[in-house]
């Protein structure tokens, strides 16, 4: 339903990768290399 009302895709016989996961791995990265610096 909430696919449908942004437009997206419906079609349920089939699986969609919605997850931009560079971003993820960009963002985990920027995240330990900030709490490396912060000590123990």
């Amino acid at each position: 339903m909430i696919s449908r009302r942004s437009g997206g895709p419906t079609d349920t016989s089939r699986e969609y990768e919605f997850t931009d996961w560079e971003a993820v791995d960009r963002f985990g990265r920027e995240v330990a290399e900030g709490l490396a610096g912060r000590g123990p």
